[in-house]
């Protein structure tokens, strides 16, 4: 008899495992007591997938000390995961076939750890909404089944340890003005708050299912209960579109906008006038002929044009015709900019049954069509053959799908995704009902500092000569919109306006930032703060502007640099090794002369040397012999730099190609070519460190 085991392992992350914390090092810290070697063998590549997502991940184990999951700085930043959520992995063995599914729960949960009379807060930023007058937190929450006040007031700012680098905040939380006990808990910000204990650091369950089960399992695998329509949420410049567009790369994308005018027929679509050529008939209907051709007149007729939706919805179902047996359908994405500008129920109106899907991705209640749009329908199914359609009918117990080809209802396909971006900062004219939002996903964009592959994009403002830090700037600034507004809504993203080769010049800056801050964060505002300060007068917008010769507006770069100044944004300090000058500076003192690679020697006697091979082979081979995927996110997240691009790459970068080095490709990555050998035993020495590897980096 077969049989089907099934592991799954929770894991819950800490601070230092998402990379907050100071050594930017992403990995799952599995416990001792759990043996995850049966998932994941020590040294080889495990591969697990998102399912609904369609996504793919490797990832690696290592034990030096520890066993450590490496490699999961993609599944955090495409998830998005912070404290308190959750990376869910089912190893499914059924009967030999092996699969390892991925899946990531997020909750907008805050993490609270009291001792004594004070409270370690992670992801205290999620607690803004609740800030009273006097500066405390205060909210309602559910515990025990009984609703109880929480609340929590700033104590102090303090070094946990003496070599600690940073300074940890501390709270005073209180439960019905009683101190909170000593512990660990969630605090969940829902419509219904809860405070709860925190569940352990991880779970694991393995159970042994019979043949039967494993049958099931293999003609439903894939089937997720997840919802498929997600809303991307944030401040503006948090990059909402940005990341849609990073995960859609590729795939088949219709966009629309909403607006204040938008409805269901734009949306959706309608009859629309449009010309075709006819012949002329006379009076008793004959063609009428001239010179041996027809006479032809151009006629107004009103034709069906689908819009956004219609157009998703039935490339979606028509993907089902063109996907090979036993595959998935090509997905479909329909992506709406700006959901909330929009009037949500007049413009999806009985469409809004749709969203709401069940275990396998489809529709649970479809929508009967009216005449027009089943004639619609009907036409653009012609000729279709759904080659799933036993399994969609199982779903319903009857023939569901000819009545979708025939135009009679509408049902959202399991690979038809609806995802949405929506700006806080937006004023809607119409607010989304809590009906509608239950039926969405919800994602927030935090405001962070800008990355590509783990490394600061390093944006600066260029003023008067003088480059100031553009993320230095973002923080200070929206520091001062919490002070002055106590608004979340009203604060600047990262990617708030646009950097030219990573420079945001004084009139983007003006025309952008400026007169955002001006115009829509401080208008109202009686303005207490020195940064609009001119010496005794205010620095008013048009301060920011001078005319010359010919009538035009030109930026006064001097009133830039005062704002930044007054905000105290310094000038951008270099922190990086680029194009070897710091390695030469320092090579250069005291007579010092470079170093020169020799070889290095692997624990099981592996040796490369500069008797057989270049000092940049031996470099590569020792790379390669660590493992690629395992050095590529910690060379990537290292200091060194040649013309701004990280020394290993997955791409070719135009900084490196218009320069004097090269790149030398080696499987998926790309090396840089032409640094000096003080980099290549930095580099070298810094991965002996960091992945405590027994190996002998030799120079002279």
């Amino acid at each position: 008899m077969s049989e089907t085991k099934i592991i799954q392992y929770i894991h819950r992350p800490n601070m230092t495992e998402l990379g907050l914390g100071n050594t930017h090092e992403t990995y799952l810290l599995v416990d001792s007591k759990t043996d995850m070697s049966k998932v994941f063998p020590l040294g080889k590549d495990t591969i697990v997938e998102d399912i609904l997502m369609g996504k793919s991940y490797v990832l690696r184990s290592a034990k030096p000390s520890e066993f450590r999951i490496n490699q999961m700085g993609p599944i955090f930043r495409d998830y998005n995961v912070m404290p308190g959520d959750e990376i869910v992995i089912t190893h499914y063995d059924i009967d030999g076939e092996i699969s390892n599914v991925l899946s990531v729960r997020n909750y907008d949960r805050v993490c609270l750890s009291a001792n004594g009379d004070r409270t370690e807060i992670v992801n205290f930023e999620r607690l803004q909404r609740f800030l009273q007058n006097d500066n405390s937190y205060s909210l309602k929450v559910a515990i025990d089944g009984l609703e109880k006040t929480i609340k929590i007031v700033f104590l102090e700012s303090r070094k946990k340890r003496s070599d600690s680098p940073n300074e940890t905040d501390y709270y005073k939380v209180t439960l019905d003005d009683v101190p909170l006990a000593n512990g660990k808990y969630y605090l969940t910000i829902a419509n219904d708050c809860t405070l709860t204990p925190s569940l352990p650091k991880s779970e694991f369950n393995q159970v042994v299912l019979d043949e039967s089960y494993g049958s099931k399992l293999l003609k439903k695998k894939g089937a997720k209960d997840t919802n498929k329509q997600i809303i991307y949420f944030g401040a503006p410049g948090t990059g909402k579109s940005f990341e849609i567009d990073r995960i859609t790369k590729n795939k088949e994308v219709i966009r629309t906008t909403f607006h204040p005018d938008s409805d269901y027929s734009t949306f959706v679509g309608a009859y629309k006038p449009t010309s075709i050529e006819v012949p002329v008939r006379d009076v008793t209907g004959k063609v009428i002929v001239e010179n041996g051709k027809q006479v032809t007149e151009n006629r107004i007729v009103y034709e069906f044009v689908e819009q956004a939706f219609l157009q998703a919805y039935t490339k979606a179902w028509a993907a089902y015709s063109n996907k090979a047996d036993g595959e998935k359908a090509e997905e479909q994405y329909l992506v709406i900019e700006e959901i909330n500008r929009g009037n949500c129920a007049q413009i999806f109106g009985d469409l809004f049954q749709l969203l709401d899907r069940n275990g396998y991705g489809f529709s649970d209640y479809p929508i009967t069509a009216d005449k027009d749009m089943k004639k619609q329908l009907a036409k653009a199914f012609k000729g279709i053959t759904i080659l799933d359609a036993e399994r969609i009918n199982d779903i319903y117990g009857k023939d569901i799908v000819a009545q979708v080809l025939n135009g009679d209802i509408l049902l959202l396909p399991d690979n038809l995704y609806i995802w949405a971006t929506m700006n806080t900062s937006d004023q809607s004219l119409f607010p989304i009902d809590s009906a509608f939002k239950r039926r969405w996903d919800w994602k927030y964009m935090p405001i962070c500092e800008g990355m590509d592959n783990g490394v600061s994009l390093g944006w600066k403002i260029k003023v008067k000569g003088h480059l100031y830090d553009w993320w230095q700037f973002v923080e200070k600034i929206n520091a001062e919109i919490n002070e002055q507004t106590k608004s979340e809504d009203k604060k600047l993203g990262y990617f708030f306006c646009k950097a030219q080769n990573g420079i945001v010049s004084a009139e983007t800056f003006v025309s952008k930032v400026i007169f955002y801050l001006w115009n829509d964060v401080f208008k109202d505002q009686a303005f207490a703060s020195d940064i609009f300060r001119d010496g005794e007068e205010e620095l008013t917008f048009n301060k920011f502007y001078d005319v010359n010769a010919n009538g035009k507006a030109v930026v006064k770069e001097d009133k830039v640099e005062l704002f930044l100044q007054n905000l105290g944004v310094g000038f951008a300090e270099e922190t990086i090794v680029d194009d070897e000058a710091e390695e030469e500076d320092n090579s250069a003192e005291g007579g010092s002369k470079h170093k020169s690679l020799r070889s290095v020697t692997f624990p099981d006697g592996t040796v490369y040397s500069v008797e057989n091979l270049t000092h940049f082979d031996v470099y590569v081979e020792s790379l390669k012999k660590m493992g690629l995927d395992q050095v590529y996110p910690l060379i990537a997240d290292m200091k060194y730099r040649r013309k701004g691009c990280p020394m290993m790459s997955t791409e070719e970068l135009p900084g490196i190609l218009n320069s004097d080095f090269t790149y030398q490709k080696e499987g998926n990555y790309y090396i840089v070519k032409g640094a000096i050998d003080d980099t290549l035993i930095n580099i070298l020495s810094e991965l002996k460190n960091k992945l405590n590897l027994d190996i002998q980096v030799d120079f002279e």
